[in-house]
């Protein structure tokens, strides 16, 4: 009796801790410091440091409950085999774009970023986490933020394995996943989305056979805060998987600028499910449904101008 081998990669990206529509643990815990004046002779004193909790706003809520969501969706997929998580990048939003920020203190940005990261390491059966480095401007540069962050949960969950990578390799027996942040985008044009990336794929993999070397059974993007999922083929039968991932985050004047004005948000992650020597399936966590119209409407006549309402 021949027994299957199963296991699950967990993949997230864009997390964008720090911006008041970023991603939230509402149980995180920042400190402030102050300075009181006296009136009379204008001397100035240092404050102790307090903590605080901030109030999350209706997108950090709304965030948090689809994050959550989608673990116990992950939970119930894996269904207690082994599995390791993949963080694709931007955990924190850094201190580059301000607009927004929570908190500027780097050491309050770690702890968001943290606590929007504990959650993981409550999973099923978690063998390993792996945290990619992201853009400059969000990571303090040379990725010091996701470094510090990977070393810090490393010190909190010693038996689980937490590195950092620039452009990770993922090996499970046979099958390999390359995950980066930076790639392609799934396009500009909806009546020809997802060539971008198809594009970016199929390239990926013929410079791999080019060079007689086995391509990925999956490709993992992040960076433009959308999804995309399509398997890839390349002659004479190599196929591969092309997966665009979301964020985790609403849409900042930065993210505003970067997506070219994009007219819905979303989020979610995605599974990976390996059987013995092959991805069984990709799992979309987080639908569709999902999607909020970011375009505000404006009325300058009144909501029923112009109707027979």
């Amino acid at each position: 009796m021949t027994i299957s081998r199963r296991c699950c990669v967990l993949q997230l990206s864009d997390l964008h801790g720090g911006p008041w529509l970023g991603l939230y643990n509402p149980d995180t815990t920042l400190w402030r410091s102050g300075v009181e004046a006296d009136d009379e002779t204008g001397v100035v004193t240092m404050l102790d440091p307090e903590p605080y909790t901030p109030t999350p706003t209706a997108m950090q809520r709304w965030l948090w409950q689809c994050y959550q969501e989608d673990l116990v969706e992950a939970m119930v997929i894996a269904d207690g085999d082994p599995l390791a998580v993949t963080l694709g990048g931007d955990l924190a939003h850094g201190d580059k774009y301000s607009d927004g920020i929570m908190d500027s203190n780097k050491a309050n940005q770690l702890e968001i970023a943290m606590r929007a990261m504990a959650p993981l390491y409550e999973l099923d059966n978690l063998h390993a986490v792996y945290v990619i480095l992201g853009t400059e401007a969000h990571n303090w540069g040379e990725g010091a933020l996701e470094l510090e962050v990977a070393a810090r949960m490393r010190s909190e969950h010693p038996s689980v394995v937490t590195e950092p990578h620039h452009h990770a390799g993922v090996h499970i027996g046979d099958v390999w996943l390359d995950i980066a942040h930076h790639g392609a985008s799934k396009g500009i044009r909806s009546w020809t989305s997802g060539n971008q990336m198809r594009y970016y794929t199929r390239s990926l993999m013929q410079n791999r056979v080019n060079r007689w070397k086995r391509p990925p059974n999956v490709v993992t993007r992040g960076h433009y805060h959308s999804w995309w999922r399509e398997l890839v083929t390349v002659e004479p039968d190599w196929h591969c998987w092309s997966v665009l991932l979301p964020a985790y985050c609403g849409i900042t004047p930065h993210a505003r600028k970067s997506t070219r004005s994009e007219q819905w948000q979303t989020c979610g992650a995605a599974l990976i499910e390996v059987v013995d020597n092959g991805v069984r399936e990709v799992h979309r966590l987080g639908g569709a449904e999902r999607e909020i119209d970011l375009v505000e409407r404006v009325y300058p006549f009144g909501k029923g101008w112009g109707t027979n309402a």
